[in-house]
């Protein structure tokens, strides 16, 4: 009576724990943020401080090292990305070598993945296992066929699954040491998602696990027979002791999308060959620019050339053969008259033309024949006869005199003015500026 009594007792309690676990699971998922964040696998916990945090414990069961565990997850379209932080007052790391059936008698991590959201209750060849030890020691395991069909309890193998993945680990403390209290661990790794079959966007649903394997004994595994190892835990992240059954596992939906600096960073990367090409042509172009720029101030006289007279009146008396001073130049007064209008614009020789009814090629001819100029230097030389008496009143700001005169760009203005007046706007003002108050 006592053994059925017994048994009906386990039996409840055993339905009990699939009813809660089985409602945690439907009601419980993961919303995995986007990584804006230029997480570095380095065992560094600090990239993660802005990141949500999922806090779950590893199972005391008597034992006087309870330990708390801080989960965060972050995804790319490269990458998943994973930290736990366990802090643990006992950090024990037996197992050295890098055997993938031992590393989990170490403080270590495990996440399972079902890649294709299709498993049941036993892992298939759609699932996989990432273990990571407190020492960066790791394996991969995968759902294997041939264990499947051999009806083993977790149908998994270690080797069968190439897949490399970063990991990173830190811990604050002593490890194997008994006398004293140890602080914490950490353990980072990212997952390629080409790895294990994922194409990873927005709103795409996978199933996983994260689980935790405390070891808080000094004792080598190795001698000990079958059973319960004494003061050792395991514990996912619902506080299941049992891994590896994807029944079990918790809905992961990735969520948001890359920032526009993020963006910016992948096109810069993806696209450095155009974006240097175009750099260099830009330069080159700049180049050309100037050359042409440094050019037209070139041609513009000297306002010392004679510097009782007005410039235009210079070029137009001192660059005409006598032989031909009679010459009819009423074009001379209509072009100029016309800059004085449409002083504040941007004039182009084509403009001159329609004013003159001209075509631009006899322009140029007249200009070259008659002055020994470029109708592009007569246009300048016109706008700085009349920045000069802008200029001549100190109150007038010298970059609202370059804008009235049509130059767009200040320093340009400036860099002309130097050319005709051989000193540059605000010397000029300053000595016009001297001389007023000497004289009064």
């Amino acid at each position: 009576m006592v053994f059925h009594s017994a048994i009906r007792f386990l039996v409840t309690v055993g339905l009990m724990v699939h009813f809660y676990v089985s409602f945690a699971q439907d009601s419980l998922s993961f919303d995995v943020a986007y990584n804006n964040h230029n997480i570095i696998i380095d065992g560094d916990y600090n990239d993660w401080n802005d990141v949500p945090i999922y806090v779950f414990s590893t199972p005391v069961d008597g034992t006087k090292y309870a330990n708390t565990c801080s989960l965060s997850l972050l995804w790319d379209e490269d990458y998943f990305y994973v930290c736990i932080r366990v802090l643990d007052k006992n950090l024990i790391g037996l197992e050295k070598s890098n055997n993938p059936k031992r590393l989990h008698y170490n403080d270590s991590f495990e996440v399972y993945i079902d890649s294709q959201n299709d498993s049941q209750s036993l892992m298939d060849v759609n699932d996989y296992q990432f273990l990571i030890d407190i020492y960066g020691n790791n394996a991969v395991f995968k759902g294997d066929r041939l264990n499947i069909n051999e009806k083993h309890l977790v149908p998994k193998e270690a080797g069968i699954a190439n897949i490399v993945f970063r990991t990173a680990t830190s811990f604050i403390g002593t490890l194997n040491d008994d006398s004293d209290t140890d602080s914490l661990f950490i353990i980072e790794t990212r997952i390629p998602w080409a790895g294990i079959g994922i194409d990873p966007k927005s709103g795409f649903v996978f199933k996983a696990d994260f689980c935790v394997n405390d070891n808080d004994t000094l004792i080598d595994f190795r001698v000990l027979p079958e059973g319960p190892v004494p003061n050792y835990f395991s514990s996912s992240f619902l506080g299941n002791p049992d891994y590896g059954f994807p029944d079990l596992w918790i809905p992961v939906k990735l969520s948001g999308s890359p920032s526009f600096y993020k963006k910016l960073n992948k096109m810069v990367a993806n696209n450095w060959l155009f974006l240097l090409t175009f750099s260099i042509l830009s330069l080159l172009i700049s180049f050309i620019v100037i050359m042409i720029k440094t050019k037209e101030i070139r041609q513009i006289p000297n306002r010392e050339a004679d510097a009782g007279e007005p410039l235009v009146s210079y070029i137009v008396s001192h660059k005409i053969p006598e032989t031909v001073e009679q010459i009819d130049r009423p074009y001379l007064d209509k072009a100029r008259n016309f800059i004085i209008k449409n002083i504040d614009q941007q004039i182009r020789i084509e403009d001159l033309a329609v004013e003159l009814a001209m075509s631009t090629r006899n322009i140029q001819r007249l200009f070259q024949n008659d002055l020994n100029t470029t109708p592009k230097a007569f246009i300048l030389t016109v706008k700085l006869e009349f920045a000069v008496a802008l200029l001549s009143k100190p109150e007038n700001n010298i970059s609202e005199v370059a804008f009235s005169v049509g130059f767009a760009d200040p320093s340009y203005f400036a860099r002309v003015f130097k050319r005709y007046m051989s000193i540059s706007p605000s010397q000029f003002q300053n000595e016009i500026l001297n001389k007023s108050r000497f004289s009064a």
